[in-house]
C-alpha cells in the first residue's frame, strides 16, 4: 500500500489526520484500550544509565493505530524479527512525520511513533523559534542495518532491530540546510538548533549520541529506543 499524504508541505496537520483512512474495526477492537493509554503515555525517561522498558502502546496493533493518528506517512512492511538475530518486530517504513524523510526508513513502529512525537514537539517548534520557518526535509543516514555496534562489533547495534535512526541534515522550508557536520560547533542559530535538538532528544529516546559522544558520531545525531539509557550530548 502506498504511503498516504501526497502533499505533505501544503496540508495542515489537522487535515492530514482527518483524511487518513480509518483503521479496520478488528484492529481497533483489539487495541483501543492500549491506544487510550498511549494518549497519556509520557516520553522516554530522562537520566543517565539504567535499563528502560518499552511501553505497551509502542508495540503491535496499538502502535500501528497510534502512528496512523500521528499524522505520519508510512507503509506497513513485513516483520522480520526471528527472536535471536537481526530483524524488526513491528515493522514500518516511515516516509514522513511532520517533515519528509530524505528516503523511506524501515524501523520498529515504537521508534516511528517516538520520532513522530519528537518531530512535532521539538524539531518543528525549534525551527520556527530560531528561523521562522519549519523543517521540510530531514536527511537521515540510516535506520535498519544488521551490523555490530561502532564501539563493540561483537554486539549487535540497535540499528539491527530497526530501533535506531541517524539524523544528519535538517532542511528548512525554502532549501536552507542545517548540517551536523558543518554546524554542530561554533556560534549562531544553526549550532544552537542542533545542540537543543540533541539535548531534547534525551527526553524522547533511550540513547542519544552526538559529536560530543565520540568520533564515530561526528556527522550525525544517533537516537534509539534500545533497553539502555544514555544521553551523550
Amino acid at each position: 500500500m502506498p504511503a498516504f499524504r501526497p502533499e505533505i508541505r501544503q496540508q495542515p496537520h489537522h487535515r492530514r489526520t482527518q483524511t487518513r483512512r480509518a483503521p479496520q474495526a478488528g484492529l481497533l477492537a483489539v487495541a483501543c484500550a492500549l491506544l487510550l493509554a498511549a494518549c497519556a503515555a509520557p516520553p522516554a525517561p530522562t537520566g543517565g544509565g539504567g535499563r528502560v522498558s518499552r511501553p505497551l502502546n509502542e508495540q503491535g496493533a496499538a502502535c500501528m493505530i497510534g502512528l496512523s493518528y500521528s499524522g505520519s506517512a508510512f507503509n506497513r512492511i513485513k516483520d522480520t524479527d526471528s527472536g535471536n538475530a537481526c530483524g524488526i518486530a513491528s515493522a514500518v517504513s516511515l516516509v514522513a512525520a511532520q517533515a519528509i524523510l530524505s528516503k523511506p526508513a524501515p524501523m520498529d513502529c515504537g521508534l516511528a511513533i517516538r520520532y513522530a512525537r519528537f518531530d512535532e514537539q521539538v524539531i518543528q517548534p525549534l525551527a520556527m523559534e530560531l528561523f521562522g520557518k519549519p523543517v521540510a526535509v530531514v536527511h537521515h543516514y540510516g535506520s535498519y542495518n544488521c551490523r555490530g555496534r561502532t564501539s563493540d562489533k561483537s554486539r549487535l547495534s540497535e540499528h539491527s532491530y530497526g530501533r535506531a535512526l541517524d539524523l544528519g541534515v535538517f532542511e528548512l522550508d525554502g532549501g536552507d540546510t542545517i548540517s551536523v557536520t558543518k554546524h554542530w560547533k561554533g556560534a549562531g542559530a544553526k549550532s544552537e538548533f542542533l545542540q537543543r535538538v540533541a539535548r531534547s532528544a534525551c527526553d524522547y529516546f533511550s540513547v542519544v549520541l552526538s559529536p560530543n559522544s565520540d568520533k564515530d558520531h561526528y556527522d550525525h545525531i544517533h537516537v534509539d529506543i534500545g533497553p539502555w539509557k544514555k544521553c551523550g550530548t
